[in-house]
């Protein structure tokens, strides 16, 4: 082996020991023990917002709480074994019982919004940005006994996040032995970070009831990343105002 190529192998190596110090350093802040839920009918669940726990730009990545909502909510809804809460009904929701920052949720909103919901398990978690590096914690929780059906990570560079997303709902949904519908390749190829945080705010602004803001967004979104899919169609008829 060359001077040079044992260089680039020790890298290689060095940046690969890093990312797993990173992911272990934030499993032991946030850890979560697994436990399984049974396979039966199509279980009901509805997506929390995840709390913004980010040393890096943290200000900036907390509109990141709607698209990372958004698109595992998107994923959950493959499965012909859930069913899954649209998310402009679960920001509705958040709106009457005052949840919408980080760290509001107990034991005790969980039964209420499950209740007002009429669903039977909630998934919420955590996101945490250091740098180049994502990590997202996830706990689905029923919603009766407040009991952790199934906790999972995953943690990565943020530029994988849609291939860590899926590997996320695949864990979520074998620890509940629940099928999953493949996604193709196709479907996450050219999808960048940078395009879902934009979506994100997006969203963010609707929610704000900020159409014109929203509008420019969606503007953007669509000049930058026109492959990016804009699933939200208030977000895709703002763009078509401005």
């Amino acid at each position: 082996m060359t001077t040079f190529a044992a260089g680039v192998f020790v890298r290689k190596r060095f940046s690969r020991f890093l990312s797993l110090a990173f992911c272990l350093a934030v499993g032991m802040i946030c850890p979560g023990p697994a436990i399984s839920g049974e396979g039966g009918g199509p279980l009901r669940i509805a997506v929390l917002y995840f709390d913004n726990c980010s040393i890096t730009d943290r200000e900036a990545l907390d509109p990141f709480r709607k698209g990372l909502a958004d698109t595992l909510i998107s994923s959950l809804a493959r499965s012909k074994d859930l069913q899954v809460v649209e998310r402009t009904r679960m920001e509705a929701l958040l709106t009457e019982l005052g949840l919408q920052q980080s760290g509001a949720v107990t034991s005790d909103t969980v039964r209420k919004a499950g209740k007002i919901l009429g669903v039977e398990a909630l998934l919420t978690g955590s996101y945490t940005a250091v740098g180049t590096m994502l990590r997202i914690d996830a706990r689905l929780v029923d919603v009766e006994t407040s009991k952790v059906l199934a906790a999972e990570e995953t943690c990565g560079p943020s530029e994988e996040f849609f291939s860590m997303e899926e590997e996320l709902v695949e864990k979520i949904l074998a620890g509940l032995n629940r099928r999953n519908i493949a996604r193709s390749r196709s479907e996450i190829d050219g999808k960048a970070f940078d395009a879902l945080l934009l979506y994100s705010r997006g969203l963010d602004a609707l929610d704000r009831k900020d159409e014109r803001t929203a509008g420019r967004i969606a503007g953007e979104l669509h000049r930058k990343y026109p492959s990016f899919p804009v699933k939200d169609e208030r977000l895709r008829e703002a763009g078509r105002k401005e």
